[in-house]
């Protein structure tokens, strides 16, 4: 085989294609005056292969069709491979057919010939990816978080219901977790959009103890009555998040920041709470209806961190603040209850 290293450069004319088919199939190096040389402009190297069956002399090659192979690279330095089955008259017939070059054009040869195992007859061009202008990620995590609550009385009346409740419930634990699917700019802004379920956990504590005394013809006695309860109510939320923000990426890494809302679709409530009188109160029930069915909108804002693990494949932890704008309980109920949660997220990410 014949190996040629070949300068193309196809901005300057200083001879015609005919004029440089005519110098047959042993093309060589051409000298130019001085002023004719190209000077400063853009040279592609061609790295082109004939192999043969029957080597006669020079650059003569039979004319059965023979396999030949010509090597560029882009501007990044990764090569594209063009294999193809041609009969080669001649040098600048191949790259023709090739398409490397088109007449008219300036052809410069530089003959390194030596001997190599002949190219398989074929044809092959590697797949060029083009940058995508948008990615898209599905994630799946897991919340776990801390909760602030808010209760107030609407009136000065509802003062003592306030301190009852205030007194015999605190707040425990937020957990959760969602599904979401996020589109992404190249610029590395992007929207997202899923779901997310929200579980608040706080307890309720009644302690009562009643002493009694009792009269009989020889004796007093004291009856003592103790009542002590300890429930955990629950909260249960599911939303629609729709929230836009900004990745930067940096190498394996990358920061993300978002914010947006949460579009409340349900709250269920379970549990005990005091009553006025007092009494015990079980929520969910006609008497214990003090919540609503839907709280409305949710305002959201996170930082995280995410891990490449793979070409698809990352993981991450997302610090995330929501504040609840409207109250949880019906306009009817005698207190507001209101809630912000502090809470982590922590999940995987796929990239289609």
């Amino acid at each position: 085989a014949v190996k040629e290293i070949l300068e193309i450069n196809t901005n300057q004319e200083p001879e015609t294609a005919t004029q440089i088919v005519n110098r047959g199939p042993g093309l060589t190096k051409k000298s130019l005056p001085e002023k004719q040389r190209p000077v400063d402009l853009a040279t592609v190297s061609v790295e082109v292969t004939l192999s043969h069956t029957e080597e006669k002399s020079g650059n003569e090659f039979s004319n059965k069709a023979q396999p030949v192979s010509a090597i560029m690279k882009h501007d990044d330095g990764s090569p594209v491979i063009l294999k193809q089955h041609v009969a080669p008259e001649n040098k600048f017939q191949v790259l023709t057919r090739l398409g490397l070059i088109r007449p008219p054009a300036l052809l410069y040869v530089r003959k390194e010939s030596f001997k190599e195992p002949q190219v398989p007859a074929e044809f092959e061009i590697p797949e060029i990816i083009s940058p995508k202008n948008f990615e898209y990620h599905l994630s799946g995590y897991f919340s776990a978080g801390l909760i602030s609550r808010d209760l107030q009385p609407r009136t000065e009346d509802d003062l003592g219901l306030f301190m009852i409740r205030n007194e015999s419930e605190e707040t425990l634990e937020s957990l959760g977790g969602g599904l979401k699917l996020k589109v992404k700019h190249k610029t590395g802004l992007w929207v997202a959009s899923g779901l997310d379920y929200i579980h608040l956990t706080e307890r309720f504590s009644y302690y009562n103890q009643n002493k009694r005394l009792t009269y009989s013809d020889t004796s007093l006695t004291m009856l003592t009555r103790t009542v002590e309860k300890r429930i955990h109510n629950h909260l249960k939320l599911l939303s629609i998040p729709i929230e836009v923000g900004y990745d930067l990426e940096l190498g394996n890494w990358d920061l993300s920041t978002g914010a947006g809302i949460l579009f409340n679709l349900s709250l269920q409530s379970e549990g005990t709470i005091m009553g006025e009188n007092p009494e015990f109160i079980q929520l969910g029930t006609e008497e214990g209806d003090i919540f609503k069915n839907r709280v409305g909108l949710a305002y959201t804002f996170g930082l995280g961190v995410n891990r490449s693990v793979s070409d698809q494949w990352s993981v991450g932890v997302t610090p995330r603040i929501i504040y609840f704008a409207n109250s949880f309980t019906q306009d009817t109920y005698n207190l507001e209850q209101n809630y912000w949660l502090l809470t982590i997220n922590a999940g995987v990410r796929y990239k289609f």
